[in-house]
């Protein structure tokens, strides 16, 4: 597929995608409240930030490596599939320490949300989070941008149904029990997406993954990865300060009316979106000339 034709039919399914998500937030707003708004923007900053912590920005090096057409594909998948693994069985230990000892609180996790259910959310949702990037990675790397914008349009479809469904028969309880339940369908979401894009990655991709690959390719991928991990890290950590802030001096309450206008003014960072996706693969492989 063309560089112009990938940039326009990403452009196209960004319409969708945007109306979609967008009513959806307003599904979960209208369903929460001020209150239950601002302690599921606090869960969502947290699960973005852990999840930019812990890969490592090895998604860059999946795209960066898996366009390069003289790499081992195979190889490329095992790297970024062992460090998933990794961050998972290390999630799974935090999930069994909450279950058994207990998380004490703290500021990811605040009164009221600091009890098991919502460390294991936290847990599951970061390493969702994790496997839907490394899915989207490889397919962008490998410039199948058809699937990834399919799947764009699956997902906003799929929370908008979610949510709604749960604001027209759900809409009863305390805003914990209403927060609850939006979490749940949060999860059910995530799990749903990754069976979706394992069935794509078998049917698309049939790549086995050399898991746990040592080599030149693992050096090259976290250096290349690396290069760029601590200003991303910064960035979005000075990103999700304010929600940190605001929830410790004006409360969760505040939050809630602050995170519905920071969702609406992110609206219009999704315009350069389509450039951001589909440029760096399709300039890998290019000469100086042509990549200009």
């Amino acid at each position: 597929m063309s560089l112009r034709r990938s940039i326009s039919l990403t452009a196209a399914a960004q319409v969708p995608t945007l109306i979609f998500g967008f009513l959806s937030g307003v599904w979960i707003t209208r369903l929460l409240g001020e209150e239950g708004r601002g302690g599921y923007s606090l869960l969502q900053a947290d699960v973005i930030f852990l999840s930019v912590l812990l890969c490592i920005n090895l998604n860059s090096g999946l795209v960066y490596y898996l366009a390069r057409d003289k790499e081992n594909k195979a190889e490329v998948v095992g790297v970024a599939a062992s460090a998933l693994l990794l961050v998972a069985v290390l999630l799974s230990g935090v999930t069994a320490y909450a279950w058994f000892i207990g998380i004490p609180s703290n500021p990811l996790l605040p009164y009221p949300l600091n009890n098991f259910f919502f460390v294991s959310y936290l847990c599951f949702t970061i390493i969702s989070t994790l496997s839907l990037s490394f899915f989207g990675g490889i397919f962008a790397g490998l410039r199948q941008f058809n699937v990834v914008n399919r799947m764009a349009i699956i997902t906003a479809v799929l929370n908008f149904c979610v949510y709604g469904g749960l604001f027209l028969f759900l809409n009863r309880g305390t805003t914990e029990e209403k927060l609850m339940s939006v979490l749940l369908g949060a999860m059910a979401v995530l799990f749903i997406l990754i069976l979706i894009w394992l069935v794509h990655y078998i049917r698309y991709v049939r790549l086995v993954p050399i898991v746990f690959k040592r080599g030149s390719i693992l050096k090259r991928m976290f250096g290349f990865s690396l290069i760029s991990y601590l200003a991303l890290v910064l960035n979005q950590l000075n990103y999700r300060l304010d929600f940190w802030f605001l929830q410790d001096y004006k409360g969760v309450r505040e939050l809630g009316l602050y995170a519905v206008g920071v969702g609406v003014a992110q609206i219009l960072f999704q315009v350069i979106e389509p450039l951001a996706q589909v440029l760096q693969p399709h300039l890998i492989n290019r000469d100086d000339m042509d990549m200009l």
